[in-house]
């Protein structure tokens, strides 16, 4: 299945706007062929403009595993034209509370997921590329390829989890099913060497 964010919200079907984003099944069986041990399918993309892609696949009795997020277009144009309704319901999310880290982007804890915030985002800003050091309450519970680091990594880069509209860029990561213990939180722009902004206690024991 695929998420299809526009680079306008107005583009989408009325069905998906409350969403932000169409709905592109995929069924082999409607839309695959094999032969000779290959298997290749096809999809048409709708007309409207598209700013990224969420691929993902789903295996009956199993939950669906995502993919990856791909930008189509130029993540500084995404968005822009208009007021997002996305962008307005990450900011409403935390709008009352203190950022968990307040850095370049203002870094909040919302439930099981992290949202990034700046009210005033310019070019440069979405250039940055941010990410995370997760530290875990119990080590045995990161991926293998990790472990050896005793913490995951969460990288977060705008063109593929932001969105900006009326000046203001927000954007949102979901935190792995572990217990998450603390958080190292840095920025890295191209040329300069990365910013670390600090460790945050966040054990989620609760969850």
């Amino acid at each position: 299945f695929l998420h299809l964010y526009p680079v306008d919200e107005a583009d989408l079907p009325d069905p998906r706007k409350p969403n932000g984003f169409d709905n592109l099944d995929f069924a082999f069986e409607a839309y695959g062929r094999r032969a000779g041990g290959r298997c290749a399918a096809v999809r048409g993309l709708p007309e409207y403009e598209i700013a990224s892609v969420h691929t993902g696949q789903y295996m009956p009795g199993r939950d669906p595993e995502w993919s990856g997020r791909v930008s189509l277009s130029d993540p500084r144009s995404a968005g822009a034209a208009a007021d997002s309704p996305a962008v307005d319901e990450l900011f409403a999310s935390v709008e009352e509370a203190r950022p968990l880290v307040a850095g370049v982007f203002d870094v909040h804890l919302d439930g099981d997921r992290l949202v990034y915030v700046k009210e005033e985002c310019g070019d440069a800003d979405v250039d940055a590329l941010f990410f995370l050091h997760l530290y875990p309450v119990d080590e045995a519970d990161l991926p293998d390829p990790r472990k050896p680091n005793g913490f995951d990594n969460l990288d977060f880069a705008f063109e593929a989890y932001g969105r900006r509209a009326g000046g203001r860029c927000a954007a949102v990561r979901i935190l792995p099913e572990y217990e998450v213990e603390s958080i190292h939180t840095g920025q890295y722009v191209p040329g300069q060497d990365p910013e670390w902004e600090e460790r945050v206690g966040l054990t989620t024991r609760s969850r």
